[in-house]
């Protein structure tokens, strides 16, 4: 069966095919890992993320640069202003970077990881939606601290570049530790038919390839904010001052996409692998007890090559804002020098395989690192900002071609299973040499500075950026001549002569492979042990159940048997290299169409020893050929058929040479130089296309080398009749098995219920006695506590009793107490009522008796005043008739005189009232007593505080006796006293004393 012919096992969960899921090269493995829908979501994720990273980074510089131009209020500008302060804050943005970088993804890697494991506080998707989120606020407000805080923005800017990697570290330790439980689960059957692809080196390739692809997309989003913001800027003022504002927003909007996608993600909750440190893999892998040098020991040298071209892109980078400050250029210029830097090193990584495919990859790479030298030293020098960007953009692709090939012939250095460290130790020394490139070379922008040399006409005035730029290109020539001494596979042949060949001879012919069977070429150089593994490799393909066709060239054909003798008889010396290299093709084309072509027609493996290759090599690399023309006749001879897999064989011709056990033919004779150059030639051809050569140490053991053939082998081989029966017989089984595992599962699942069930019951059971048990203990305990309540009501209801009966005592008591006490309160009232109507009694007779005793004195008083009226108005008459005498003796009148008593005399009395009528009486003043009311009642008794104890005995108010006379009123308060007061009056004179008035010595004061 053909490849064409076989079916393709499609995995339902992720929809990848197991042709792809085989991983037979990096382009198939990643586009099969991509196959799986929440795998696909997460790279989506990371890609916009990284573009938003790598945009804010950008706008961050950009940011830096207007804050440190930026004079504050002290005057006092920052690092004192000028260019080197400028080239100063760069510096320290890109060290806050590396601080966050490498405080977050080395220091504090282990802690966070577990963090972020399945069992740790932070939910991965949610810390990586957080991260964010947090960079896209960071970059809304970026812009705005210009203006918010101008004297600071600039300690501002740099610690939102600080929050910023820390947060790219966190997202990418999250991405690591989730994204391998995201991985297509293994078939049914596992490795028994073919080995299980390296899902995990796959997906590390897929991380690294995102992240190289979001630099220029990046830089490209720069350019076109920064256009639109000078667009804007015509109309609004606030986008001239702020032109990195927009390409702020555009990453935030980056960040909010991601956001979005990794929203409706959905992650398992499985442990995942842990995340690796950028420096992970920093010493290099180790062969032994010694570090690995490679095949050639060139691993050391292609290291220092790679390492260098990147530091050199990085310092380019770096030194951009300043070389785009130094040309009058903005954030347009910036984005653009960024883009052709970035961008022509993606497009360099793409185009390597076709650079000059005839030329030497070792000088290639060289030649690549020359060659970029040389644009980093344009880059500083050239004045002209057009050409300054062309420069850089040339510059960015020879730097990915450098990069390519450096990688390329790396994985040549080492056998397959080493690779993923090699790379992994490369990737670290990368990042290395890229961080310091990052610091070292603003710093040295800062140091050199300005300045302007003039010879003559020749004038160069540049800032530090420029002569930076200069003094790196310059480094890298050096490293470039250090690669091609240490590494160059054309010993011997001139490098102009290599590139005129490469250049005038144009493109290797393209050649197809055949769409029915499997072909495969053994190559390498004599003594290499072709011949063995070639038998080797066809039992074991029979053990699969294929048709195996060995072959070898030439010779498999009876014409070729002929040339064969030919071409390696040592009689065969003055051979023309063009005769050597026609007739090879001659044999390769009979070859191919009488043998090679009918049986993968049939389907049938075919192995042969040496095919195109070795005229490459040995007419080309060896004889001084042109490559180019040696292959475009073997392509023309054998119909452009290509191999599926060519395994070549790569051994030193020192370690070839002690194998030979026979007479060497014509090419074992060549010596060591050819055979050296013979060996690069085969070299040159696998690093030009990697995906077709396995490149495996013949050095080794056989057993090792056909054990690594084999694994490639097992990898793209297409399965035979016996190997798809096997395979299904073994999904069979392995879907019996499954059967067989969930039957047992589902009995033990059975057994598992029925004992459950019946621990339920034994449980049940035993709760129900346990619950009638309990039942009869709380019974008991019931009727217990009811016979307690009982007694307990018993002793209260005897207690209350008791205490009803002591109350009634007490209340008796108190009653009989209460009684007695008012039988004598009764006692008391009623003497001291009898008192108080005896003390009544005698007052009224006191009363009495002064009334009589008053009204004798009153009768007494009025007859005293009677009389002394009556010698008044006796005193008058006589009065009167002294004066009528008087009077009478003036004119003879006389006034009759009555005599009391005597003859014809009036009645007193009748002489009075007379007097009375004629004389005004005045009004009697009676003064009253004044009178307390009586109290019949009991005396009010009040407490006595100092004795709670005799609260029923009561304190008497005092009782006002009767028998104390009412004090006479007074004089008023108002009157005054004077001496006239106690003078008699002529009323008392003539009235007399006042009733109650007891002698007449104090009628004055009583008056008052």
């Amino acid at each position: 069966m053909t490849r064409a012919e076989q079916p393709r096992v499609v995995d339902p969960p992720t929809g990848a095919t197991d042709e792809a899921l085989a991983a037979d090269s990096r382009d198939r493995a990643r586009g099969a890992l991509l196959q799986v829908p929440a795998l696909r979501r997460l790279w989506e994720a990371h890609f916009t993320s990284g573009i938003g990273d790598a945009l804010a980074l950008l706008v961050l510089v950009l940011l830096t640069v207007q804050t440190a131009l930026h004079v504050p209020s002290s005057g006092e500008p920052l690092f004192g202003g000028e260019y080197r302060g400028l080239a100063l804050a760069v510096t320290a943005a890109f060290a806050v970077r590396l601080l966050g970088t490498g405080l977050a993804g080395v220091l504090l890697l282990g802690p966070l990881a577990g963090l972020l494991a399945p069992s740790g506080p932070l939910d991965r998707r949610w810390t990586m939606i957080g991260a964010d989120g947090l960079r896209a606020a960071l970059l809304i407000v970026a812009p705005l601290w210009i203006d918010w805080v101008p004297d600071s923005a600039y300690v501002y800017v740099l610690a939102t570049i600080f929050v910023t990697s820390v947060a790219e570290r966190v997202w990418v330790a999250c991405r690591d530790s989730v994204a391998p439980a995201l991985l297509p689960p293994p078939p049914p059957e596992g490795a028994a038919i073919r080995p299980l692809p390296d899902h995990h080196d796959a997906l590390r390739r897929l991380w690294l390839r995102g992240g190289y692809l979001a630099l220029p997309v990046a830089a490209v989003t720069l350019v076109a904010a920064g256009l639109v913001s000078n667009l804007l800027a015509t109309g609004i003022d606030w986008f001239d001052t702020h032109q990195a504002a927009l390409a702020s927003y555009v990453a935030a909007g980056y960040f909010a996409a991601a956001i979005s996608v990794l929203y409706f993600l959905r992650l398992p909750a499985t442990e995942g692998r842990r995340p690796l440190s950028p420096l992970e893999g920093l010493r290099r892998p180790a062969a032994g007890t010694k570090p690995d040098k490679g095949r050639t020991g060139a691993i050391p040298v292609l290291v220092l090559g790679s390492a260098t071209v990147a530091a050199g892109i990085a310092a380019a980078a770096a030194l951009g804002v300043l070389r785009v400050a130094e040309l009058g250029g903005g954030p347009v210029s910036f984005g653009l020098l960024t883009l052709g830097l970035t961008g022509g090193v993606v497009a360099g990584v793409r185009l390597a395989p076709s650079t000059l495919p005839a030329l030497s990859r070792r000088r290639l790479f060289a030649l690549a690192i020359a060659l970029t030298g040389l644009g980093l030293f344009g880059v500083g020098l050239i004045s002209d900002a057009a050409t300054v960007l062309f420069t850089a953009a040339a510059t960015g692709v020879l730097a990915g071609i450098a990069a390519r090939t450096g990688h390329t012939l790396l994985d040549q250095e080492t056998e397959e299973f080493r690779r993923p460290q090699l790379t992994q130790h490369l990737h670290a020394v990368v990042r290395l040499s890229v961080a310091l490139a990052l610091l070292v070379t603003p710093l040295a922008a800062a140091l050199i500075g300005p300045h302007r040399v003039a010879r003559g006409d020749f004038v160069l005035d540049h800032g530090g950026a420029a002569y930076t730029l200069t003094v790196v290109g310059v480094l890298l020539l050096p490293v470039a001549a250090i690669v091609l001494g240490r590494t160059d596979d054309r010993r011997g042949v001139p490098l102009r002569k290599d590139l005129v060949t490469a250049v005038g001879g144009g493109s290797e012919p393209v050649g197809a492979q055949a769409e029915q069977g499997f072909f495969i070429a053994v190559e390498g150089g004599d003594g290499a042990g072709k011949s063995t593994q070639v038998e080797a490799l066809a039992e074991w393909i029979r053990s699969k159940g294929h048709e195996v066709v060995v072959t070898r060239e030439p010779g498999a054909t009876p014409i070729g048997q002929r040339l064969r003798g030919i071409l390696l008889d040592v009689a065969s010396d003055s051979l023309s290299h063009q005769a050597e290299a026609l007739l090879y093709a001659a044999d390769r084309a009979e070859h191919v169409q009488s043998v090679i072509t009918p049986a993968l027609e049939r389907g049938a493996v075919v192995i042969t020893d040496r095919y195109v290759d070795s005229s490459v090599a040995y007419q080309g690399a060896g004889r001084d050929l042109s490559s180019v023309e040696v292959s475009r006749i073997s392509r023309w001879a054998t119909g452009g058929l290509v191999p599926h897999l060519t395994v070549l064989l790569d051994v030193s011709p020192e370690t070839a040479r002690e194998r030979f056990t026979e007479a060497p033919d014509r090419l074992e004779s060549e010596p060591s130089e050819f055979h050296l150059r013979v060996r690069g030639g085969f070299l040159a051809l696998a690093a030009a296309d990697p995906a077709r050569y396995l490149v495996i140490d013949a050095g080794q053991d056989a057993e090792s080398v056909t054990m690594a053939a084999r694994h490639r082998l097992d990898q793209m081989l297409p399965l035979s009749e016996a190997e798809i029966q096997a395979r299904e017989e073994a999904r069979r089984k392995a879907e019996e098995e499954a059967r067989r595992l969930a039957e047992e599962e589902r009995k033990r699942k059975e057994e598992e219920a029925r004992l459950e069930r019946e621990r339920q019951e034994e449980e049940a059971r035993l709760e129900r006695e346990r619950q009638e048990e309990e039942a009869r203990l709380e019974r008991e305990r019931q009727e217990e506590l009811a016979r307690q309540q009982a007694e307990e009501a018993e002793r209260r209801r005897r207690e209350e009793e008791e205490r009803a009966r002591m109350e009634e005592a007490r209340l008796a008591e108190e009653a009989r107490l209460r009684e007695e006490e008012a039988a004598r309160v009764a006692e008391e009232q009623r003497q001291r009522r009898e008192a108080e109507e005896r003390l009544r009694r005698e007052e009224e007779e006191r009363r009495r008796r002064e009334a009589e005793e008053e009204t004798r004195l009153r009768a007494e008083a009025e007859e005293r005043r009677r009389e002394r009226q009556r010698k008044a108005e006796e005193a008058l008459l006589r009065a009167e008739e002294a004066r009528a005498a008087a009077a009478d003796n003036e004119t003879t009148a006389q006034i009759p005189h009555a005599y009391p008593g005597g003859p014809g005399a009036e009645d007193p009395s009748a002489s009075s009232r007379s007097d009375n009528e004629e004389t005004t009486s005045l009004p009697r003043v009676e003064e009253e007593t004044s009178v307390l009311p009586r109290i019949d009642d009991e005396t009010a008794v009040l407490p006595r505080p100092d004795d709670p104890g005799a609260a029923d005995d009561t304190r008497q108010l005092p009782v006002i006796g009767d028998e104390e006379p009412a004090a006479r009123r007074g004089r008023p308060s108002w009157a005054e006293e004077t001496p006239l007061d106690d003078v008699p009056t002529l009323a008392d004179e003539l009235l007399g004393p006042r009733p109650g008035d007891e002698d007449g010595e104090d009628d004055g004061k009583r008056r008052r």
